[in-house]
């Protein structure tokens, strides 16, 4: 039978290639985040129908290893990766997102999610990507790491841009409030 635990991390410390780590170590933090926000991309994708925003979410969810594989570097081995740049990465978002604004209109103010389950869950997406950004600007706080904050921001737009194609159509926040009947 295969164990799926050592029971060396009951202490509160973790053996990482060798080197022993507290568990409350903010590289955990960010590990940790990651990982819910992974986990977050595959949930959402069970909601999704269109099969291009699948595949879209599952390369998201492939490029989110290679950020926590960087934060390993950068963090624990404290020396440069020679993972794939996430670069490539953002231009490619980038190019998506300006070819999904040419077929959307933009509806100039704050919306409403929830208009159906897909936009729903890619705005859910999208708040937990600018959840994600706020950690990693404290987290690389000093560091020049622009790359992966300017990749996390995209992401943010993608899912943006992703929210509004599902949606078919926009509620405005209309800025008023009424009391609302039972």
């Amino acid at each position: 039978m295969t164990k799926f635990y050592t029971g060396k991390g009951d202490r509160g410390k973790t053996n990482i290639n060798g080197i022993l780590i507290k568990k409350d170590n903010k590289v955990f933090e960010i590990l940790g985040y990651l990982d819910e926000f992974n986990s977050f991309l595959g949930l959402g994708k069970t909601y999704i129908r269109s099969r291009k925003i699948k595949e879209i979410i599952f390369q998201v969810q492939q490029e989110i290893f290679i950020l926590q594989a960087q934060v390993y570097f950068d963090m624990i081995l404290k020396q440069k990766s020679n993972l794939p740049s996430l670069l490539q990465a953002r231009l490619n978002w980038q190019e998506l997102i300006d070819k999904i604004s040419t077929k959307i209109k933009n509806p100039r103010g704050f919306i409403v999610p929830g208009t159906n389950k897909e936009s729903a869950w890619l705005h859910l997406l999208r708040a937990k990507t600018r959840s994600l950004e706020r950690i990693l600007v404290k987290f690389y706080k000093g560091k020049n790491k622009k790359d992966i904050l300017a990749y996390i921001n995209r992401l943010s737009s993608l899912f943006y841009v992703l929210a509004l194609k599902a949606s078919k159509e926009y509620q405005k926040v209309n800025y008023q409030i009424k009391k609302v009947k039972i």
